[in-house]
């Protein structure tokens, strides 16, 4: 296979019955999108990556294309046209090119919008040497498409038809591009023939080689009216140029067993799968934003011999075809079967390795940000256990630790993920969505910040489960990008532990009023204080810490009682009351309490309790408030109170 000037085709000899209404006396690929042909948007693309030879194949309507771009001088390409009289398919119309055409070559289908970056699929072809490469990606409706099987190796093993797929199936879909060498047209036959169902399984039979490259930017065919359109709406706003891979994406990188799908120990079955109910809209909303989305998991029940990585494998078709049930896809799963300790009975030596891929190594993002160009500083480590977060925290990403699965009382790192949330819905809400909507709290804040003297004290309060922290964290990292040097004082560090409270404490003596008011006045003169550390899962005190004041140009005082405290008012600059819808914050309580393994009708009770002893008083400390800040579901709205 030789590695000489690439040459383009374009099939572009379809009826396009699907467009007839709308495109009468022109063939498919030259609808119009943002005023230019389909087709040009392709020689575009061609021509950027230095492809300046083209053969067109034309069949219906053919004349029209030939009369638009002719020998395309007016484009700084040279053109050449195959005419087809009868249909001859997607393979048939490229066969008389074998008389023409002796290196490799580059295909497309002519009703296909796509933006790639051309050189990296081109070098990924010649790296593997095979006779052709077919681009392969994820999309949002695999049930009904071709879909490519690959190997660890991206050598492509078999083919899925849209009407012969099995139980469950990967979601790699034909994304109708391909790289070709010459060896292709002795597995074209005369007359009509298609690559996907007939040229290449034949190929593969033969024990030819042929690759797949993944790839998670723009490409769709606008073969229907509702297709074109929701192109045109893509094009309008940058969608195609901006997941281009000559641009950095963001990512989200998730954990799997405990986080996308219910935690089962050591799980080695298909049967046993169990997506969780958010999991696919979830994950459909961080399709529709921009992000990637990944999976990185480790399965040491590979190296336990447990199963084997076909196991695994099945497992993640399983995953991904659920997932595409819901028009949602994963860009990419990666797993790691190593384990390194020997000694369990049965276990496969071959796994039995240190390496640099399970977490909280590092290895399987690293691979991501290497194949996908991924923005790590916009990028976030999603899952249920301290592992997931030390292994963010090592790749330099943020994190976000979920209360479902272990919701971290693994307990084998001593880490703090950047937030704490419920599950994968409420932490993709926050990324995608969530954060100040308003630019007005934040030029409030930043205007008051700057016309104080050092330190600027801003006291966050609400009743429980109303987003403060959330809230706390998402304002400390704008004001850290703002060069505004801030620190965080929880006041669920003043509570007393579960096993000091009696029913007859108000939330005054629960809180320690008296305590915070001292300790907050001692800081800000610049004295160190000595501070609990509250454990909210077994809700005690779990250790000792000291709070000081280093140049902080900003400190957040956050906690139900923030506001209601009198002294901590009067010390405060700004004061901020977060509220929310009260069937929100009662799941979120429920929620709460159920990862702390407390039961449903403790729950209940404590809930009841809460309403009368707590509730009640922290919402008349509203009125102390300069901004109520309404909690919408993830991202923050605010009416002005004194201010």
């Amino acid at each position: 296979m030789g590695e000489g000037k690439m040459t383009g085709v374009i099939i572009a000899g379809g009826k396009g019955e699907r467009l007839k209404d709308i495109n009468k006396d022109i063939p498919k690929p030259m609808s119009r999108i943002n005023g230019k042909t389909v087709i040009e948007h392709q020689l575009d693309l061609l021509k950027k990556y230095g492809i300046q030879s083209v053969y067109i194949l034309t069949g219906y309507l053919g004349h029209v294309i030939k009369d638009y771009f002719g020998d395309g001088s007016t484009f700084n390409l040279n053109i050449k046209y195959l005419d087809e009289d009868i249909p001859l398919g997607t393979a048939g119309c490229v066969k008389p090119l074998a008389k023409i055409l002796n290196g490799d070559f580059i295909v497309f289908y002519g009703d296909i919008i796509l933006d790639i970056k051309i050189d990296d699929f081109i070098s990924f072809h010649h790296n593997k040497g095979g006779s052709g490469t077919l681009l392969i990606h994820p999309n949002d409706h695999p049930y009904d498409s071709d879909l490519v099987v690959i190997d660890e190796d991206e050598t492509i093993v078999e083919f899925l038809f849209k009407d012969q797929k099995p139980q469950y199936y990967g979601n790699t879909a034909n994304a109708a591009i391909y790289i070709l060498s010459p060896d292709v047209f002795n597995y074209i036959p005369d007359g009509n023939s298609d690559f996907i169902k007939n040229v290449f399984p034949s190929m593969l039979r033969d024990g030819i080689k042929l690759y797949g490259y993944r790839t998670s930017e723009y490409v769709k065919d606008m073969g229907t009216v509702d297709r074109l359109e929701k192109i045109r709406i893509d094009m309008n706003v940058g969608k195609p140029y901006k997941t281009c891979k000559v641009h950095k994406r963001p990512a989200i990188f998730f954990d799997r067993d405990g986080t996308i799908i219910e935690y089962v120990d050591l799980l080695h079955k298909v049967d046993d799968i169990k997506l969780f109910s958010f999991s696919p809209m979830s994950i459909k909303k961080v399709n529709d934003s921009g992000y990637l989305s990944f999976i990185v998991t480790n399965q040491p029940v590979v190296a336990r011999n447990i199963c084997d990585t076909a196991t695994v494998v099945g497992i993640h078709n399983k995953i991904e075809t659920l997932l595409g049930h819901e028009r949602a896809y994963i860009d990419r799963i990666y797993f790691c079967p190593h384990h390194p300790d020997r000694g369990y009975q049965g276990e496969n030596l071959t796994y039995k390795i240190d390496c640099e891929c399970r977490k909280p190594e590092t290895g399987m993002i690293l691979q991501a940000i290497e194949q996908y160009n991924i923005d790590v500083e916009l990028s976030w480590m999603i899952g249920d256990t301290t592992t997931d977060i030390q292994t963010g925290i090592n790749a330099g990403i943020k994190t976000i630790l979920v209360r479902t699965g272990k919701g971290g009382k693994d307990n084998k790192y001593n880490v703090t993920a950047n937030l704490i949330l419920n599950n994968i819905s409420d932490a993709v809400d926050y990324i995608i969505s969530g954060g100040i909507k308003h630019e007005d709290i934040l030029n409030i804040i930043l205007k008051k910040i700057k016309c104080k003297n050092s330190p600027f004290v801003i006291s966050i309060g609400g009743a429980s489960r109303t987003g403060k922290s959330v809230f706390a964290t998402h304002l400390k990292t704008i004001l850290l990008e703002e060069g505004i040097k801030t620190m965080i004082a929880d006041l669920d560090n003043w509570l007393i532990g579960v096993n000091h409270r009696n029913d007859s404490m108000t939330i005054k003596q629960r809180y320690r009023y008296n305590d915070i008011e001292k300790d907050m006045r001692k800081l800000l003169k610049g004295f160190p204080i000595e501070i609990n550390i509250y454990d909210p899962y077994y809700r005690t005190i779990k250790d000792k810490d000291t709070l000081r004041l280093t140049n902080e140009d900003c400190v957040i005082v956050v906690g139900v009682p923030a506001i209601d405290i009198e002294g901590l008012r009067n010390i405060s600059d700004l004061k901020l009351f977060i509220t929310t819808d009260e069937l929100i914050r009662t799941e979120r309580f429920f929620s709460y309490y159920r990862w702390k393994d407390i039961q449903e009708e403790e729950i209940k009770t404590l809930y009841e309790k809460r309403l009368k002893d707590e509730v009640v008083f922290i919402n008349s400390s509203k009125q102390f408030a300069d901004l109520i800040i309404e909690n919408k579901g993830g991202w923050y709205d605010y009416n002005k109170n004194s201010i």
